[in-house]
């Protein structure tokens, strides 16, 4: 996933690294968030600074 644009309320799915029958499992992980995000009254969502020091974090093991 590309996410470097969620701050913006969108992100990318890119299936490139998938190996076959992925896709199904993805998309049903994602439309199970979906359901429970629709179903909340609250937002659920990681602050974007954890997700950047996610990143940063996996940047500096690299390579793992």
């Amino acid at each position: 996933m590309r996410d470097h644009e969620a701050e913006h309320g969108y992100f990318y799915l890119d299936p490139c690294n998938l190996h076959p029958g992925e896709e199904t499992i993805v998309a049903s992980r994602l439309e199970e968030e979906l359901a429970k995000a629709r179903a909340s009254n609250q937002i659920i969502s990681s602050p974007y600074e954890e997700r950047y020091q996610a990143r940063i974090d996996a940047l500096m093991r690299w390579p793992d």
